[in-house]
């Protein structure tokens, strides 16, 4: 069986502090350098994978290990990269330096917008610095792999991002929660119809959203498998592809083609 993970996460989240506790949910798995993420591969048999920095607290943390992305491009020849970018005013220069440093084997930017502060996928409500960073990231043609689920994540923001630049956008979890997967399974169909370039992966997914998807859908061709490993259990997330009901063909086109094709890969 053959498999594109099209994202996980490199870089060791280690231990912060949540309400009052001290807490590692890692701990035993993380992902820190280039060797582990290489184990993580061959353990897993997968053939090509885009990975993307883990991103903490510390809005400091993620462009750093935007460097082991770099690392782990270069050093294995199946692995592809997306980059770190915060469009917010705190992190321009930190984000500019990324939009202007683009290495071979990069063929992705990753954001969520949970990290924006104020902010959100919204243009309506992005001020002169946001909007600099985000029509720079957009012109650029690499795939947006942005992260979906509540707050400032909620597809009713994304989707106004979609409606008025048409980016080249991988939704990472397909909503990412219930009420995300309810607004954005229709809105995924209408945007495929007017041929606009919008994909959803299937990490994080609720196990009916993705049945749906493929029932709801004309095509399968706009899904994508993810594992975002060490988020999510990547055993756990291809069970999810493996059980659905549909033929091995469109199975294949969710594991690898898709991915395949629309990546360049």
């Amino acid at each position: 069986m053959k498999i594109v993970d099209a994202h996980n996460h490199i870089g060791e989240w280690g231990t912060w502090e949540y309400r009052k506790y001290r807490i590692s949910p890692f701990e035993g798995f993380e992902i820190k350098d280039v060797e582990d993420y290489e184990t993580f591969l061959q353990k897993n048999n997968i053939a090509k994978s885009i990975v993307c920095p883990t991103y903490c607290p510390d809005g400091n943390i993620a462009f750093r290990y935007n460097r082991l992305v770099e690392e782990a491009v270069k050093q294995l020849d199946r692995v592809y990269g997306a980059l770190w970018i915060n469009p917010i005013p705190e992190f321009k220069e930190k984000s500019e330096e990324v939009l202007n440093n683009i290495k071979k084997g990069i063929i992705a930017l990753k954001m969520s917008p949970n990290a924006w502060k104020q902010f959100t996928p919204d243009p309506n409500s992005w001020n002169r610095d946001v909007r600099e960073i985000m029509e720079k990231a957009i012109e650029s043609r690499l795939i947006l792999q942005m992260h979906t689920g509540s707050q400032n994540s909620d597809i009713e923001h994304v989707e106004k991002l979609i409606d008025e630049y048409s980016p080249r956008i991988h939704l990472v979890h397909m909503g990412g929660t219930v009420r995300g997967h309810f607004k954005l399974i229709p809105r995924l169909k209408e945007w495929i119809e007017t041929g606009l370039e919008v994909y959803a992966d299937t990490s994080w997914a609720r196990g009916f959203a993705v049945k749906w998807a493929v029932n709801y859908l004309d095509s399968v061709k706009n899904i994508f498998f993810a594992s975002d490993n060490p988020w999510g259990d990547f055993k756990s997330e291809l069970e999810k592809i493996k059980s659905l009901d549909i033929s091995d063909d469109e199975k294949d086109m969710i594991l690898y083609k898709n991915a395949e094709r629309v990546y360049g890969i």
